[in-house]
């Protein structure tokens, strides 16, 4: 490969002047040169980009000819046009990023083998280099050639492949990094980089298939940024801020299932608990493999009797809902009429996610093996025969579920079963890459083709990445489909298929697999505190021990939850209050979006060994945490230039809490700073207020949050020179803007998709601004709900509920107040099993101890008092009286409190519990965030 990069032929260019600009680079025409120049102050200055392309049947690279060259509006085109290959390449800004669009055209009849070679020579001015070839960790650059070929990384037992490299890779120093890469989750199964040190050539390069014929295009990303926060954290960060797209969830932030936690089967095995998935934010759940062969989710009438390769035995996984399915003796006929009857009565209430046949890539081996043979991927260096996989009997081979005879079945059955059971998503297992499909299918033009010396194959994360957006395609925006993927693919919802407390294989799967989740949702799944192997002579230990052990080992996964951006299941929340009590902030910051650089530099005397951000611009957060036994103190400093595109804001933050804060800012040039206490062991989160264009290089601001269920008060006291620009500030879910002043006077702001913005405003040297927020839901105060009469002083219902004559959609929704009050009853914090009473009286109006539940269309959405100090809460359709009513019982939350007990549960075990005496008790709780 040495020799092939040293001898890479270069393009002619004509003398033509053009360039592409980005904040960090510039791509410039210079003479017959393309030439990347650095515009930050960094160790390497300019790197010339040549273009080479290899013909892999005849081991040889190409004769190019000379490029026809084109500029307009900030792109430079180049087309190379041949006998029998056109090859046209577009570099344009993509956001912070240099984007090539390569289009392939083979005019002749015959396949090709190619491979597309980008070069940078690099003039790095030290010799400190390091390289981070897209796997999760990085080397340092000595003398000889670093060579990585293909995508395949580690593998990964639990899902029989490897992992594969991200869609980028760096070479780096100190304070900067150069990048080359593709877009994130196009269809890629080869590619290559090399950096050679004694000529500074670094190479990336993607091998793909051509068929007779065939138009491909290809994309391709080059970056320049500082690695002052991680280089490849830098890197990726680039990607996530130019390519939104890849990373959007479908439905966004209304999603009803995506921004949750998932219930880990506790409403899919048993009978789903509503109050429970409530107070716990579960709001999906995998509904394990609800067919009887892998493969045949439809349950086909010719393929359901057949004989299994080994005895089928009852195992637990064999209930619906709750309602109990034997694999063995269940007639088809019952075992499709309790599903669907289960699924319509509960599916979309609890986002049961539908087992897609492990995402599509594993099968009934004697199903796979007698109907679909062109099917079978027969990877020798990755698991392709599997026992006991997702039905627990049978073996399974893997399948290829693109353009294969499979494939064409499985999408059937994926189109057809969302239509019968009304799914909300489809849940895929399996859902990476790593395992190379040689098949008849190659032969077509299916995207995502590559070659290596055994001939043509595709990735296996190609064709998942294809079953993803499939499935959004069977409905259109925004009530796509939802899917759930535990994979490092595409997918809504991702899930990492560790407990936290696994060291090992967290630090296989990490930071790499979070990179390729990006600012998706996430979450953890697996055998939470592992307490057996975190103290494994438990039998010999007290009961403070227990409680000292969980407690720093909840702490521990809390953390790390913050750092990572991944919510936990049940599995920690009962017995530990303090899982559950940051359920509001950490799944709030997962929805505003993870981000991989924390532009953040701490002082020498604060101790944050962990730290991350979450959000862009006036929509940033931070998360920082301290491990040591003692409080720590010092300054943060917050790099503006990062968190933004455009790098022209200044931003102010505060301290972020429930009810009220204050944290002075002092800006100096592009860094905002603030002294803050991190005590030892409790997350500490800060957020954004708003960001200044155009602001002087130094001043102060004193920022203040005051924060109510009706409204919330956001204000910063300016302290410098006065200037004119732009203010920024963002969006809370559920309170729109009623008022924005500067030194008392209202000032007009537009809403984008980034947050509102107001512009071209004048700040004195003293100013003061307020942002003043109103719930879209709440117009009365808190003390309100929380005294309202629901229940005597013998705790005891004395409520009732109003509904309009005439509003027949609003009464199913007095039942959700009948299961909150069971689930008090049951957990004994009030004394009577009795539903409250329903009137559709409407002179009960005029009561104090009424709730009126309303669904107009025509009116606006409001929880307010009625006349008679009652409560009235209106929504104009049945969603949004949903989301109101979720609101209206988190408050109720407050006067009704309940701290989930310890019971058994995957890592904790009962015998362990009762050795303890810590059944139904908890740990201490701390309430940190007030």
């Amino acid at each position: 490969m040495k020799k092939l990069i040293t001898t890479l032929i270069m393009a002619s260019f004509a003398i033509l002047h053009g360039a592409v600009n980005v904040r960090t680079a510039e791509l410039k025409l210079h003479g017959k040169q393309l030439i990347l120049e650095n515009k930050l102050s960094g160790d390497w200055k300019k790197a010339p980009l040549s273009l080479s392309l290899y013909d892999g049947k005849a081991k040889k690279f190409l004769q190019l000819p000379a490029p026809e060259i084109s500029e307009s509006a900030g792109k430079i085109t180049l087309a190379y046009r041949m006998p029998d290959l056109e090859w046209q390449i577009t570099f344009s800004a993509r956001s912070r990023v240099i984007l090539g669009e390569s289009t392939f055209i083979n005019k002749g009849k015959d396949e090709k083998f190619l491979e597309q070679f980008i070069t940078l020579k690099t003039d790095f001015n030290t010799k400190d280099l390091r390289f981070w070839d897209g796997f999760g960790k990085t080397r340092a650059i000595g003398d000889k050639l670093i060579d990585r070929k293909g995508i395949k990384g580690a593998v990964l037992p639990h899902i029989s492949a490897s992992d594969i490299s991200f869609a980028a890779s760096a070479v780096y120093s100190d304070d900067s990094a150069l990048s080359i890469g593709h877009v994130t989750f196009d269809p890629v199964s080869y590619t290559a980089v090399t950096y050679d040190p004694a000529s500074g050539n670094y190479s990336y390069s993607q091998r793909f298939v051509l068929s007779g014929g065939e138009k491909l295009p290809l994309r391709h990303v080059i970056v320049s940024s500082t690695s002052d926060y991680g280089a490849p954290e830098g890197v990726i960060q680039q990607h996530y801020d130019s390519f939104p797209e890849v990373w959007a969830v479908a439905g966004g932030q209304d999603n009803p299932y995506a921004w949750g936690n998932c219930a880990h089967y506790r409403n899919w095995w048993d009978t789903p608990r509503p109050e429970e998935s409530r107070r716990l934010q579960y709001t999906h759940d995998w509904a394990y493999a609800p067919y009887r062969r892998a493969g045949d989710m439809m349950m086909k009438k010719e393929l359901f009797d057949y004989k299994p390769d080994n005895e089928i035995v009852n195992r637990r996984r064999g209930k619906f809902g709750g309602y109990p399915i034997n694999y063995k003796t269940t007639s088809r006929d019952e075992f499709l009429r309790v599903r669907k009857e289960r699924y319509l009565k509960y599916g979309k209430r609890y986002g049961w996610m539908f087992y897609n046949n492990c995402s599509g890539v594993w099968c009934e081996r004697q199903l796979a093996e007698k109907y679909y043979p062109d099917s079978l991927t027969k990877d020798p260096k990755t698991v392709t025969l599997i026992k006991g996989w997702s039905t627990g009997h049978d073996w399974e081979v893997r399948v290829f579920p693109m353009g294969t005879s499979w494939a064409a079945a499985f999408e059937r059955d994926m189109k057809e079963i969302a239509e019968d059971l009304d799914l909300p998503g489809f849940a895929l297992d399996c859902g990476g890459g790593g395992a190379y499909y040689r098949g008849p299918a190659v032969k077509k033009m299916l995207p995502g083709r590559a070659w290596d010396d055994k001939g043509a194959f595709i990735d296996q994360s190609v064709a998942v990445n294809h079953v993803v957006d499939f499935i959004h395609s069977l409905r259109p925006a925004p009530n796509q489909l939802t899917v759930h993927n535990n994979g490092n693919q595409k997918g809504d919802i991702v899930m990492l298929e560790r407990p936290f407390l696994n060291i090992a294989a967290m630090k296989q799967m990490l930071p790499l697999y979070r990179w390729f989740i990006g600012p998706r949702p996430g979450n953890v799944h697996g055998h939470g505190f592992m307490f057996k192997e975190m103290m494994p002579d438990w039998r010999n230990r007290t009961q403070a021990e227990f409680i000292d052990l969980i407690g720093r080992l909840s702490d521990y996964q809390i953390m790390n939850q913050f750092k990572w951006g991944l919510s936990q299941t049940f599995v920690t929340f009962y017995g530990n209050p303090q899982q559950v009590y940051i359920l509001p902030e950490i799944l709030g910051l997962i929805r505003a979006g993870w981000q991989s650089a924390t532009p953040v530099k701490v002082s020498k005397d604060l101790y944050a060994p962990y730290m991350s951000r979450y959000g862009k611009g006036a929509n940033t957060f931070f998360f920082f945490g301290n491990t040591s036994k003692k409080d720590s103190k010092g300054t943060v400093a917050v790099d503006n230039l990062e968190l933004t595109a455009d790098g022209k804001a200044k931003f102010i933050f505060v301290k972020k809490l429930r009810n009220q804060s204050e944290t002075i800012n002092k800006i100096e040039k592009n860094f905002s700073k603030f002294d803050t206490v991190l005590p030892s062991r409790v997350p500490v989160l800060y957020e954004t207020v708003c960001g200044f264009t155009s602001a002087p290089e130094k001043f102060t601001a004193v920022a203040k949050s005051q924060k109510q269920l009706e409204k919330q008060l956001y204000s910063v006291k300016l302290d410098g020179k006065g200037f004119t620009g732009d203010l920024s500030f963002r969006k809370i879910r559920f309170f729109h803007p009623a008022e924005v002043t500067i030194d008392g006077k209202p000032v007009k702001f537009i809403s984008d998709d980034n947050g509102y913005t107001a512009k071209n405003v004048n700040f004195s040297a003293n100013s003061e601004v307020k942002i003043l927020y109103a719930s879209d839901f709440f117009n009365l105060p808190q003390e309100k709900i929380v005294n309202f009469p629901f229940v005597n002083k013998a705790k005891r219902i004395t409520f009732r509920l109003h509904i309009p004559k005439n509003d027949d959609k609003a009464m199913a929704f007095t039942e959700n107040f009948n299961e909150y009050f069971a689930f008090c009853f049951k957990r004994k914090i009030i004394a009577s099993s009795a539903k409250p009473p329903v009137s559709r009286n409407d002179a009960s109006l005029q009561r104090n101890d009424v709730i009126s539940l309303q669904i107009v269309p025509d009116k606006p959405n409001t929880i307010e008092l009625l006349p008679g100090n009652g409560i009235l809460i209106r929504a104009k359709d049945t969603k949004t009286m949903s989301e109101m009513l979720r609101e209206f019982a988190a408050v109720m939350d407050i006067r009704f409190p309940y701290i989930f007990k310890f019971s058994g549960s995957m890592g904790i075990y009962d015998d362990q519990l009762s050795h303890f005496k810590m059944h139904g008790r908890h740990i201490p709780e701390r309430r940190y965030f007030e």
